[in-house]
C-alpha cells in the first residue's frame, strides 16, 4: 500500500516524540480517499530504540536513536489493486559475521518474522498532510530491552526487514493487510547523526504524548534525505 520514500536514523540524549515536526518531509499528494476512509498521504514510523544498559529499575529513557521510516502513497493509487510479497534477512551470514553465540542464534531463529503488537507503547501524531507512529522500544520489558542491546553493536553485519500489518481480529477482516515495508543493510548505529545538529529538540511536557496536530517543520530542518 504504501512504499518506502525516504529513511533516516538519528542519535538522541532523550527519546524524542513526534519527530515529523522537526525534519523535512517529502513532497506527496493529497490524501486518497478509500471508500469513505481519507488515506494521509504520507506515513511516517519512528522507531525508538535505547542505547543505554537495560536495569530493572530505573527510568525509561535516555541515550538512544530513532529509525525514521517514511512512506507515501504511489501515484495513482487505488486500494483494489494491492499484491505484496514478503522477503526474508540473513540470519545464518549475521551468525558467522556477528558472531551470535548459540543461545543469541536460538532466540533470535524463534522470534524472527513473529509478530509483536505495538501496543501500549504506541503513539499517534497528525500533522496537515502525514500520519506518524512512534512505537517506543524504552518501555519493552527489561529482558526485550536487554536482547535488544545486546545485538545493536553487531548490526552492521546483517539485512534486514520491517513491516507493518494491520492486524485481522474476525474472519472478515482476514487475510490481513501490509502497510508498508523496509529494507536496511548492514547500518551502523555509531554513525547516526545527532538530531540536535538539524532542529532544537525540546523536551515535550509530560503527558502531552497523544494525537495532536503541530505546526509545519520549522525552516532549516534537515534530514529524511
Amino acid at each position: 500500500m504504501y512504499r518506502l520514500v525516504c529513511a533516516d536514523i538519528f542519535a538522541c540524549s532523550t527519546k524524542q516524540d513526534h519527530i515529523a515536526k522537526l525534519v523535512n518531509l517529502p513532497a506527496s499528494q493529497n490524501p486518497v480517499m478509500a471508500g469513505d476512509v481519507a488515506l494521509p498521504p504520507l506515513l511516517i514510523f519512528n522507531l525508538q530504540l535505547p542505547l543505554y544498559q537495560a536495569t530493572l529499575f530505573g527510568p525509561l529513557d535516555g541515550e538512544g536513536v530513532s529509525i525514521v521510516l517514511c512512506f507515501a502513497l504511489p501515484p495513482g493509487f487505488d486500494p483494489a489493486k494491492l499484491k505484496l510479497i514478503p522477503r526474508v534477512v540473513n540470519i545464518e551470514e549475521w551468525v558467522r559475521k556477528g558472531p551470535l553465540s548459540p543461545p543469541e542464534h536460538k532466540l533470535l531463529v524463534t522470534y524472527n518474522e513473529k509478530p509483536i503488537l505495538s501496543r501500549p507503547q504506541h503513539a499517534f501524531y497528525t500533522g496537515r498532510r502525514y500520519l506518524e507512529v512512534d512505537l517506543d522500544l524504552h518501555k519493552y520489558t527489561y529482558l526485550a530491552r536487554r536482547a535488544i542491546t545486546s545485538y545493536l553493536h553487531r548490526l552492521p553485519y546483517v539485512i534486514w526487514e520491517i513491516a507493518f500489518v494491520i492486524q485481522g481480529n474476525g474472519p472478515d477482516e482476514l487475510p490481513e493487510h501490509l502497510l508498508a515495508a523496509s529494507r536496511i543493510y548492514r547500518f551502523d548505529f555509531s554513525n547516526a547523526k545527532n538530531l540536535s545538529h538539524f532542529a532544537p529538540v525540546p523536551k515535550p511536557a509530560p503527558g502531552s504524548q497523544g494525537k495532536e496536530t503541530p505546526a509545519e517543520s520549522p525552516p532549516g530542518a534537515n534530514g529524511l534525505a
